[in-house]
């Protein structure tokens, strides 16, 4: 069932977030911060915004000050390097991909209907 959860993967040069039909790469150099006023979006130094369905904004999230979504912030800033304002970023290098057994597995769920129909009236051809 882990193709089909949302996730982050944090390493020491880059974090991947996995949601259900995409997966985005960020360097550890292009992160600015993390932002948990409201579920977790991480800011790039360019401005783009990345969120995370799996640290996304819930009314439990509310009513706990969102101590999840903080708790990945501080152990995530402890794992990535710091970054250096003298260095020669210039653009940002993160990337999003399609992931295909996200794509699959919602097609396969919006086909379920149809397929249980199929098997319950049989085929009228």
């Amino acid at each position: 069932m882990l193709i089909a959860t949302s996730r982050i993967s944090v390493r020491r040069d880059e974090i991947v977030l996995l949601n259900l039909l995409s997966y985005t790469k960020i360097p550890a150099r292009d992160i600015q911060e993390f932002i948990t006023e409201n579920g977790l979006q991480i800011r790039l130094r360019s401005g783009r915004t990345f969120g995370c369905l799996a640290y996304g904004s819930s009314v439990l999230a509310m009513m706990t000050g969102n101590l999840r979504a903080k708790r990945f912030a501080r152990r995530a800033a402890a794992v990535m390097p710091t970054l250096d304002p003298s260095d020669d970023w210039r653009q940002d290098e993160a990337k999003t991909y399609v992931r295909i057994y996200g794509l699959i597995g919602a097609a396969s769920v919006a086909a379920l209907p149809s397929a249980i129909a199929l098997v319950v009236h049989g085929c009228s051809a």
